[in-house]
């Protein structure tokens, strides 16, 4: 009990600090592929769609086109992620040539410096994309554990939907 006490004076001096913490969380989950929030308020819809067979039949149409999207994103993912990573080392290679170019036309000083930092940017992000490259199939598999949920959780309401309409 005085382990109790002791945590709820701390919280409270400290909710602050736990407020942000929380926000932060929910932030973060909310960013991941499989994110728990999310999952929880699909359950909560398919659960409050079984009340009704329009409802139950609007819902499975949702969650099909939802696992349409998912299957094409699953590509899309890796694919601008890397189309990114692309344009922003094109982008500091033509910043540090640009720097280069006014140091050899004489309009500016010492920008030698600048434009190395720039190509080492612009580096790291080749290395970046490379990464992203390799952990293409971690991508996949996560998006293959989603869509086969959102197959389950369909076939689910379309056994609940067979039931209602015996």
């Amino acid at each position: 009990m005085h382990l109790a006490k002791e945590i709820s004076c701390w919280l409270l001096r400290h909710w602050p600090d736990v407020v942000v913490a929380l926000v932060l969380g929910v932030i973060v989950d909310l960013f991941r592929i499989g994110s728990l929030l999310r999952s929880g308020v699909r359950h909560l819809k398919n659960r409050m769609a079984e009340h009704s067979v329009g409802r139950l039949r609007s819902r499975i149409a949702l969650l099909e086109r939802y696992r349409i999207a998912l299957d094409s994103y699953a590509d899309k993912a890796l694919y601008m992620g890397t189309l990114g990573s692309i344009i922003g080392m094109l982008v500091l290679i033509s910043f540090a040539g640009m720097l280069a170019l006014i140091d050899n036309l004489g309009f500016g000083n010492d920008h030698g410096v600048a434009a190395i930092c720039a190509l080492a940017a612009a580096m790291g992000m080749g290395l970046k994309a490379w990464r992203l490259a390799a952990i293409g199939a971690d991508i996949d598999r996560e998006f293959s554990t989603l869509i086969a949920k959102v197959d389950m959780e369909i076939s689910a309401l379309r056994r609940r939907l067979e039931q209602r309409t015996r």
